[in-house]
């Protein structure tokens, strides 16, 4: 009898310590947004609490070049770009709450937003979520990230990654979270082999553009 009381016990201990919600479908949101066009964004939260949950969040970064219109929406209300921090009505259980930037560009550019999101005053549950927007010409054809291949991906700074498939007479260009363009470079191979010396740990954009395609996604190095 006392042995199921001890064990008892610790299972309450560990989902005492369990992350009361998760970002859904992931932490990392990639979008494409053609020039003129408006274009939402959405992460979710899944309150995976028994009871309800509030969460807040705080804009960590961004990067929004000249052209870029936006605003935040978190499940409570609506936010200006003025805002860096929200705090969301009550999810129920078993519930979801969200984050969703809403952006516009008028130039082929990108913009980049990062969150903190966390429970309401207990820094103890926190997580990250960011969200990647591409400003591209909708009279040119653009691929979806599958058809753009980095490996290894994420890679440790310092090693190689190769870029593959890259068509003829493509320029690859790798921007850090900050909106600095620190590569540029136009390849003939199909497989395209990039060292990583100067790079820092971190997220970075990468985009590939040639007569007819325009790919994107990201690069991690840890």
């Amino acid at each position: 009898m006392k042995y199921f009381l001890i064990l008892f016990s610790s299972l309450k201990i560990i989902s005492a310590f369990a992350q009361p919600f998760e970002a859904s479908p992931a932490n990392q949101s990639i979008n494409y947004v053609s020039i003129g066009e408006y274009v939402t964004s959405t992460i979710q939260f899944v309150n995976n609490a028994d009871s309800g949950l509030v969460l807040q969040w705080d804009l960590l970064e961004k990067t929004t070049p000249a052209g870029w219109d936006y605003s935040y929406c978190d499940f409570n209300t609506c936010y200006d770009a003025t805002y860096v921090h929200g705090v969301m009505d009550t999810i129920p259980a078993v519930g979801n709450g969200f984050i969703k930037v809403n952006v516009s560009t008028t130039n082929e550019s990108w913009s980049y937003f990062k969150f903190q999101v966390s429970t309401l005053n207990n820094s103890e549950y926190i997580d990250t979520v960011e969200f990647w927007f591409n400003g591209i010409n909708a009279l040119n054809e653009f691929e979806n990230d599958n058809d753009l291949m980095i490996f290894p991906n994420p890679v440790n700074s310092g090693e190689v990654i190769t870029v593959i498939p890259v068509e003829p007479n493509s320029v690859i260009q790798i921007y850090n979270v900050f909106g600095e363009l620190i590569w540029n470079e136009k390849t003939y191979q199909k497989f395209h082999p990039i060292k990583l010396s100067n790079f820092q740990p971190g997220s970075y954009f990468v985009r590939v553009d040639n007569d007819f395609h325009t790919y994107f996604t990201q690069l991690i190095v840890r």
